[in-house]
C-alpha cells in the first residue's frame, strides 16, 4: 500500500494501519519505496492499529514511550504496558525490553528475577541480546549466584548468533581466565572477531589496544596500542580517552604531549569516567603540563573514587596521611587506605601497615603492621617488600629470620630500592643470613651510595675509614661523610664531628 494522508472516509483494517505506520516509522513503504520518515504521524497509525487489536503495533508504541519518539513524552510505565500487550504473540524484542525495565526498575518495581525470566523467554526465541544479558547476570551475580561457567555458556550462545558484544565478553573470559583456562591469544583473536562483526565496538577495540600495550596474546606494539586507543576514543569511549591521556603523558606510541594528555583526560571525565578523573588528578599531582596542585589533584581523585576507581581511593588515603591538598588526618587516611586495601590495592595496604607500625590513627601494633606489609608485598609493592626485610632482620612483628631478611632485601633491590641495596650490604658485613664478606658488603654499600642513599654513604665512609672490604682512604671517607651529611644523615654528622 502506498503512503499518504489518512482518508477519514476509508475504513482501514488493522493490518493496513500497521503497514502505513511501519512505512512512516522506517522510511520504506510496503513496495520497498523510500518515503519520508515521520514518526509523529506513524504514532497515530500505530495507535489506531492497536485499538483495532493489532498486537505487534503495541511493541512500536512501547518504543515511543521508551525513547520519546515523535515528541511523545517518555513514560516507562506506558512503555512497559505496551510491551506487555505485544507479548500476546511471540516478540523477542518486546520480551527483551520488559527484561530491561525490570532490571533497571524503570516503570515497574525493580526485580532481577523477573528481568531474568523475561530475558530467558526472549533468549529461547533466539534473541542474541537477551542471551548476552543473561550472561551478564551470571557474570556479576544479579539475582542469581555468580557463575562464570553459565555466563560463558550464554555468551557463547549469543556469540553464535553473531552478537559482537558477546564475542567481546568471550574474549575477556579467555583473556583473563574467568571460568576457563587463561588463553590470551584466543582472547586477542576474539576481540578481533568482535570488531569484524561491529567495527564500532569500542569496548573490543579498547581491549585490543590493551593487549598490544602489554604484549598479551600478541607481540607488544605501543604504536598499534595507541592507534586502537585512538579509534575507541573517537567512538566516544571514555576509558579509551583516559588511556590516551596516559599514553600522551608518557610518550607511548606518540610524542609526549601533556596538553593532549590533559585534553583527553578532561574529555573522559566529562563522560563521568572514573579513569578520566584519575588521570586529571595524576596530572595535577605531578604538575605535568599545568601548575602542580595537590588541592586539584585531591578533588579529582575524590570524584574518581566515588565512581569506583580504587587507585584514586588509595591516593586519597595517602593525601590524608601526608597532608597533601587537605588537612592531615590519620583517621581518614586509615579509612580510605583500608577501603582500597580491602579491594586489593597494594599501595593502600602498605599505607595501612605504616599506620599500624607507627600508631597513626590506630593503635600501634607491629604484628598488624607486618600483616598488612605482607599482603602488600604479595601485590608487588616495593615499600612493603623493603619493610618486610627490616621486620625480619629485627624480629619486629614476626620471628627474626635473617634468611628472609636477605630474600626480601634482594627483591627490593631488584625493584630499585636503594635502602634494600644498602641492607644487603649490611647483611654481608654482619654475616646475617649469608656468609660474612666485607668485600661484598662494600660493593653493595657503593651501589646504594651511588643511588644517593645517605645511610649507604655513611656506611661507605666507615668502610674507607676502617679498611673494610677496601683499602683505608681517609680522604674518601671524609668525602662520603660530607655527602651523607648534605643528604640529611644525622649519624654521618655525629661521626664526622667525632673523627674530623
Amino acid at each position: 500500500m502506498a503512503l499518504g494522508s489518512k482518508n477519514e472516509n476509508v475504513e482501514y483494517s488493522k493490518e493496513n494501519l500497521f503497514e502505513i505506520a511501519l512505512g512512516l516509522y522506517n522510511g520504506v513503504d510496503s513496495l520497498g519505496n523510500e518515503v519520508e520518515v515521520n514518526k509523529k504521524e506513524a504514532f497515530e497509525y500505530f495507535l489506531d492499529a492497536s485499538k483495532k487489536g493489532h498486537i505487534k503495533s503495541n511493541y512500536y508504541l512501547g518504543n515511543y514511550y521508551m525513547y520519546g519518539y515523535g515528541d511523545v513524552n517518555i513514560s516507562y510505565n506506558d512503555a512497559f504496558n505496551y510491551y506487555k500487550k505485544s507479548t500476546k504473540e511471540v516478540n523477542s524484542d518486546a520480551e527483551l525490553q520488559i527484561g530491561y525495565l525490570y532490571g533497571t526498575g524503570k516503570g515497574v518495581k525493580q526485580s532481577y528475577s523477573d528481568a531474568l525470566k523475561w530475558y530467558t523467554l526472549s533468549g529461547k526465541h533466539n534473541n542474541s541480546i537477551a542471551l548476552y544479558n543473561i550472561g551478564i547476570y551470571y557474570e556479576y551475580g544479579y539475582g542469581v549466584k555468580q557463575d562464570y561457567l553459565k555466563a560463558y555458556d550464554y555468551y557463547l550462545k549469543s556469540a553464535n548468533l553473531n552478537y559482537s558484544y558477546a564475542v567481546y565478553r568471550l574474549g575477556i573470559f579467555n583473556f583473563e581466565g574467568y571460568g576457563v583456562s587463561k588463553d590470551q591469544k584466543l582472547g586477542f583473536d576474539l576481540f578481533n572477531k568482535a570488531i569484524s562483526l561491529d567495527k564500532n565496538n569500542s569496548n573490543a577495540i579498547n581491549y585490543l589496544a590493551y593487549a598490544y600495550e602489554n604484549g598479551y596474546g600478541v607481540t607488544k606494539d605501543l604504536n598499534k596500542a595507541f592507534e586502537n586507543y585512538k579509534k575507541a576514543s573517537d567512538l566516544g569511549y571514555g576509558i579509551a580517552m583516559a588511556n590516551l591521556s596516559y599514553f600522551y603523558t608518557n610518550g607511548y606510541g606518540c610524542t609526549k604531549d601533556y596538553s593532549k594528555a590533559y585534553d583527553y583526560a578532561k574529555k573522559s571525565a566529562n563522560l563521568k569516567c572514573a579513569d578520566g578523573y584519575y588521570r586529571l588528578g595524576y596530572l595535577y599531582e605531578m604538575g605535568y603540563g599545568l601548575t602542580k596542585s595537590y588541592n586539584d589533584a585531591f578533588k579529582y581523585y575524590m570524584e574518581a573514587s566515588k565512581l569506583g576507581n580504587i587507585t584514586s581511593t588509595a591516593n586519597i588515603g595517602s593525601f590524608y596521611l601526608n597532608g597533601y591538598g587537605v588537612k592531615q588526618d590519620y583517621s581518614l587516611a586509615y579509612k580510605y587506605s583500608i577501603d582500597a586495601g580491602n579491594k586489593g590495592n597494594a599501595f593502600a595496604l602498605a599505607n595501612v601497615g605504616y599506620l599500624y607500625e607507627y600508631g597513626y590513627g590506630v593503635e600501634k601494633n607491629a604484628y598488624t603492621a607486618f600483616y598488612y606489609y605482607d599482603k602488600s608485598a604479595k601485590g608487588g609493592n616495593r615499600y612493603a617488600i623493603v619493610k618486610l626485610s627490616y621486620f625480619y632482620l629485627t624480629g619486629t612483628g614476626t620471628t627474626l629470620n635473617y634468611k628472609l631478611a636477605y630474600d626480601y632485601s634482594v627483591r627490593g633491590a631488584n625493584l630499585g630500592s636503594s635502602e634494600a641495596v644498602n641492607r644487603i650490604g649490611y647483611l654481608y658485613e654482619m654475616g646475617y643470613g649469608v656468609t660474612k664478606n666485607y668485600y661484598t658488603a662494600f660493593s653493595y654499600y657503593q651501589k646504594a651510595a651511588n643511588m644517593n642513599y645517605s645511610v649507604a654513604q655513611t656506611n661507605l665512609a666507615l668502610c674507607y675509614q676502617y679498611g673494610r672490604g677496601t683499602a683505608v682512604n681517609m680522604s674518601l671517607a671524609k668525602s662520603y661523610y660530607l655527602k651523607a651529611i648534605n643528604n640529611g644523615d644525622k649519624r654521618a654528622k655525629e661521626l664526622y664531628q667525632k673523627y674530623f
